[in-house]
């Protein structure tokens, strides 16, 4: 995925559809124990449509316990990689680390850190990483699900399309904003479906959602209480 002509931007809607693609297709291999050790905006292909495909695959299969079967000994770039003790270690959360850094190459046609050569300023990118001084981009909101990736906030892909979810709320409903809100002392938590969406309301305001949306309440729950709220719909997840 290259280019950074303001003329042909495909725009931020757009942008936001390749980060969502990128994810199902990690989701994608995650579900067949394969570690793809190499996510990478280079490895981001766009086909006629501009959809998103995951290519170069030389990661690690896994079996049903989690051993590694057959090892293509890849591994990420300096941008794009986990700091951990182990070079050689790779889990779900060093990918979705990866993924965070593809993120901020659609959102700006750009590698993170675009200051530092990645092949001589390896200690700084390091130091940034791991001090928590991440980029931003121009959309706060993608920014939030950015830094989560590169924290290590995130277990699992299908955590991170919870946070991709709230992205395309806070963007098409720029009103809605979502996760927590402080009314008279209590914090609310909204309920949100991939398939149904929940808009942000507040007890001073009357709105009616656009069709096929719909809105839930959870008001004076803690977080913990929240997280574990289960609905009729499974697909529904509670956003915090």
């Amino acid at each position: 995925m290259k280019g950074n002509s303001k003329k042909n931007d495909p725009g931020l809607q757009r942008r936001l559809e390749s980060a969502y693609q990128a994810t199902e297709a990690l989701a994608t291999v995650h579900q067949k124990r394969v570690l793809h050790r190499d996510i990478s905006a280079n490895n981001l292909l766009l086909d006629a449509e501009l959809n998103v495909k995951l290519s170069d695959f030389q990661g690690r299969l896994l079996s049903p316990d989690g051993e590694v079967e057959e090892d293509g000994l890849s591994v990420e770039n300096t941008k794009s990689f986990m700091s951990r003790v182990n070079s050689n270690y790779a889990d779900w959360k060093t990918e979705i680390f990866a993924l965070g850094s593809a993120f901020d190459y659609i959102m700006e046609c750009q590698e993170p850190y675009p200051d530092l050569d990645p092949d001589h300023g390896e200690e700084q990118i390091v130091e940034r990483f791991t001090s928590g001084q991440f980029p931003t981009t121009k959309c706060s909101s993608m920014d939030l699900v950015m830094h989560k990736c590169w924290a290590g906030g995130y277990d699992s892909v299908d955590a991170v399309f919870q946070g991709l979810n709230f992205v395309h709320l806070s963007v098409r409903w720029p009103w809605c904003g979502g996760g927590n809100n402080v009314l008279g002392g209590q914090i609310t938590h909204y309920v949100f479906g991939r398939e149904k969406r929940a808009l942000r309301i507040t007890e001073q305001t009357s709105l009616t959602p656009p069709e096929g949306y719909f809105m839930e309440r959870l008001v004076g729950k803690s977080h913990d209480e929240a997280a574990q709220i289960k609905t009729a719909d499974p697909s529904m997840t509670v956003l915090l």
